[in-house]
């Protein structure tokens, strides 16, 4: 029977983790015979390659892959202290603040210096500066911010070379989540009902069929209004002409006297303002040439005109801008803005300003005046920082449908045709004769 001492042994033993000792060994004790039974040693094995592995992920912005460390999994690792960092990094990068202040404490706690936390969470606000930069499709910044994160982190590394991989990694992680978005929205949202085209045509007044097009997309709207800058005639090339015999209303901007008389005889429900748009309000010389849509506040082409045989009168006007023009439509919505001012247009876009308004389409001349010659790279920025969205190019003007009504563009798909349904006014110049009359008996009996 074991005595009180060996059972105090056995237990001793149990508690600290050694094996018990078996009856033979205790009589080997006792006849002086020592035993010496090592304890267990516990080995937790780890991933020799993890650290490096980890700084890879790092160098090349795989914050997903970083996440992923655990705490629990670095507990015994040799490096421990630098994964812990790196993990701190990747949770940060991913926008889990909580994980990674935790992840910062045990990379302290483990012997990381300061100096070092510093380094690689400077490196990471770099890194997020270059997706952003890829985001907006500014690479040559990105490619900047990425060469910074990757010199700070580590200075040994090749920081030109880690930032071009970069670049391309994440430009291609953008357009992967940008198709995953598309193909989501593709078969998760409702099916969109296919626009209708009105049920009546209209009698076509306007230069180039603009008043077919807007008409083909807006006309199955009731008492609609718009807003024509250069209006000119209240008949002839018209673009709002048609619009009014539907029963919309509008305001014109025009500032030839004539023109503005007709217009206040002809339309005397709507408003014209009798003056030009400019980036600002105040005074500015106009060269105007009477009983034409030739009219324009730059002096270059008034000068080519008048080479032309088209003499011009040298003026003074008053000029306000979009923004006022806006402020009249008294916060309706605003279903067509077109703009005909003859190489005035950069001006006229420009006085858009800050107001809030967004008609639904845009119409502008882009091209310079009597010429093929484009010019809406010059302006076209202005609707675009708008989030319009160009649809349709007749040979002179451009057409842009703003992101909110972007059902509308359905509409831009083909040029006026037999479909439209449209009648041409009986003074428009396409509907005169293509033979001097006095031919006109020949042809018909040849």
């Amino acid at each position: 029977m074991p005595s009180l001492i060996d059972r105090f042994h056995s237990w001793l033993r149990g508690l600290l983790g050694y094996p018990a000792i078996t009856a033979d060994q205790a009589a080997s004790t006792a006849a002086g015979v020592q035993i010496v039974h090592e304890p267990r040693e516990r080995f937790v094995p780890y991933d020799e390659n993890l650290l490096e592995q980890s700084r890879a992920q790092w160098q090349l912005g795989d914050w997903g892959g970083l996440t992923q460390l655990t705490r629990e999994a670095l507990q015994h690792h040799p490096d421990r202290a630098k994964l812990a960092l790196l993990a701190a990094a990747g949770q940060l990068q991913n926008n889990n603040i909580s994980a990674a202040q935790q992840f910062i404490r045990a990379a302290l706690d483990w012997g990381c210096s300061k100096k070092m936390v510093s380094q690689v969470l400077v490196s990471g606000v770099y890194s997020t500066l270059g997706n952003a930069a890829i985001a907006t499709g500014d690479k040559q910044r990105a490619l900047s911010h990425f060469k910074t994160a990757a010199s700070v982190g580590n200075q040994k590394a090749n920081s030109i070379l880690l930032a071009e991989t970069q670049v391309m990694r994440e430009t291609s992680r953008l357009a992967q989540e940008l198709q995953s978005a598309a193909f989501l929205v593709a078969t998760t949202s409702p099916a969109i009902p296919t626009p209708v085209k009105p049920d009546t045509g209209i009698v076509s007044y306007a230069q180039n069929f603009e008043d077919v097009m807007l008409w083909r997309a807006l006309g199955r709207i009731e008492n609609g209004f718009y807003i024509d800058v250069g209006a000119q005639d209240p008949d002839f090339d018209s673009v709002s002409k048609a619009f009014y015999e539907h029963g919309w209303r509008g305001v014109h901007v025009e500032p030839l006297p004539e023109y503005v008389q007709a217009l206040r005889k002809e339309r005397s429900d709507e408003e014209v303002i009798d003056t030009i748009l400019a980036d600002e309000i105040g005074y500015r010389t106009y060269f105007q040439v009477p009983k034409t849509g030739m009219s324009t506040g730059i002096r270059e082409f008034a000068e080519k005109n008048k080479q032309s045989g088209w003499e011009f009168q040298e003026v003074t006007v008053l000029t306000s801008t979009l923004a006022n023009v806006f402020d009249r439509a008294g916060g309706r919505d605003i279903h067509w803005l077109k703009v005909d001012v003859e190489g005035m247009e950069e001006e006229v876009l420009k006085g858009w300003h800050d107001h809030p308004a967004r008609p639904w389409i845009v119409v502008v001349e882009a091209t310079a005046p009597n010429t093929q010659t484009s010019t809406w790279e010059r302006w076209q920025h202005y609707l675009t920082d708008r989030n319009y969205e160009f649809v349709y190019f007749d040979g002179l003007n451009r057409f842009y449908v703003h992101i909110k009504h972007k059902e509308l563009s359905y509409f831009f798909d083909s040029p006026p045709n037999v479909f439209d349904g449209f009648l041409l006014a009986k003074h428009s110049d396409r509907s005169k004769p293509l033979i001097p009359p006095s031919l006109s008996w020949r042809v018909e009996h040849e």
